[in-house]
């Protein structure tokens, strides 16, 4: 066997490498997550997921949730109409109060696309209320 060892060539031999370098990459990756594993529980974060998970879900979050997404559907100036109203309390049901009213009226026809605050919002509602059930006309 002239020029190598048991058959090994030089291509085969470039696999290796190529094969070792890699083994070397999975180790450091299973390495870096075993460390972040042990970071994660040190810092308590996952007691504290965990112990969040056991809780029973808040109804008024749920409805705010289930609101928000609705408004997303229904128009794209959702993302503004929420910051005002999130800006304006931070009452969970108040909130709440005011994204059905905004929703009640946009899928009655009301344009809130110029509203800025939480009163032009409350002056869109109010006009299209009167306007739509005919009280003033």
């Amino acid at each position: 066997m002239a020029g190598g060892t048991a058959g090994i060539t030089a291509a085969s031999s470039v696999g290796n490498v190529k094969g070792a370098a890699g083994l070397m990459k999975d180790v450091i990756i299973e390495m870096a997550k075993y460390d972040a594993i042990k970071k994660l529980k040190k810092s308590g974060i996952v007691e504290k997921t965990m112990q969040a998970m056991l809780q029973p879900p808040d109804p008024h979050a749920i409805r705010y949730d289930e609101l928000k997404t609705q408004l997303y559907a229904i128009t794209t100036d959702a993302e503004r109409l929420i910051r005002i109203v999130e800006d304006e309390s931070q009452d969970t049901e108040r909130r709440i109060a005011f994204l059905e009213t905004t929703k009640e009226e946009l899928l009655a026809g009301a344009d809130y696309s110029k509203c800025e605050t939480i009163d032009d919002m409350a002056g869109v509602y109010a006009a299209h209320l009167i306007d739509r059930l005919g009280i003033w006309g």
